[in-house]
């Protein structure tokens, strides 16, 4: 067997999301391409190296291509499980690139919402996971690359105005959507990222002032909290499955 599946993601130090979303859509990769060997690598050094102090060893992007090239392996699709084609996405292609000789082909395939179609079938998704019980807010991660106009194009092709997108280290933050739940008095907070890791646990959920459960408190909410990666759903699974399909 000398083709391979190289699942890449930016990875967590918390166990019990990490077997929930990552492990699962890894599970799921191997499920529905069997006769292709997969693998899978985190691309955060910090997180790689938290975990190996734990007796947990899983490869960097760079150590999974040198066991590619050891397991014989010519052909490579390499599946971000990334939300969009931001700095992370863009530091993955420049790895590749760099392991390009040492293969006959590897195709990078695409993040979660990358195309049109990608932004409607998500935007349906989280609509079927909304109630008219409360205000949906997400909470993605955000970046300073342009790819972060995603979060406002997805927020344009959800139809419910009961569902709110912000973003942690971008725009639009927490602040310019905590004014705008109007119809409902209770709001669900839900990280909008693969993992429901760090950013979830401390700035979603955290017992701050500034953390989004405090700031929508302060604002006269009721919140509830969804401690549930977007990894968990089946969904999502199978919408990286198609990318890699889409790749081959």
């Amino acid at each position: 067997m000398d083709k391979g599946i190289l699942v890449v993601s930016f990875g967590t130090s918390h166990k019990d999301t990490r077997e929930k979303t990552i492990d699962k859509i890894v599970s799921s990769i191997k499920a529905e391409y069997a006769d292709y060997r997969v693998y899978s690598a985190f691309s955060s050094y910090i997180i790689v190296k938290k975990l190996r102090k734990e007796g947990i060893v899983i490869d960097t992007v760079e150590e999974a291509f040198e066991r590619l090239i050891s397991d014989g392996i010519k052909e490579v699709i390499v599946q971000p499980t990334h939300i969009i084609k931001g700095i992370e996405y863009e530091k993955l292609c420049a790895v590749a690139e760099k392991y390009r000789i040492y293969f006959s082909n590897i195709i990078v395939g695409d993040p979660l919402i990358s195309e049109e179609e990608d932004i409607i079938n998500v935007a349906g998704f989280i609509e079927s996971i909304g109630s008219k019980e409360y205000t949906l807010v997400l909470m993605g991660h955000g970046t300073e690359h342009f790819a972060n106009s995603i979060y406002e194009k997805l927020q344009k092709y959800i139809k419910a105005d009961n569902i709110l997108i912000g973003t942690v280290e971008a725009k639009p933050t927490v602040y310019d959507i905590a004014e705008k739940p109007k119809h409902n008095k209770t709001v669900l907070l839900m990280p909008f990222m693969i993992v429901a890791g760090d950013h979830a646990i401390n700035d979603m959920a955290g017992d701050e002032p500034d953390s989004w459960k405090n700031i929508f408190t302060s604002k006269g909410y009721s919140v509830k909290i969804l401690l549930k990666g977007l990894g968990e759903y089946e969904f999502i699974q199978n919408m990286f499955i198609e990318h890699i399909r889409r790749a081959i």
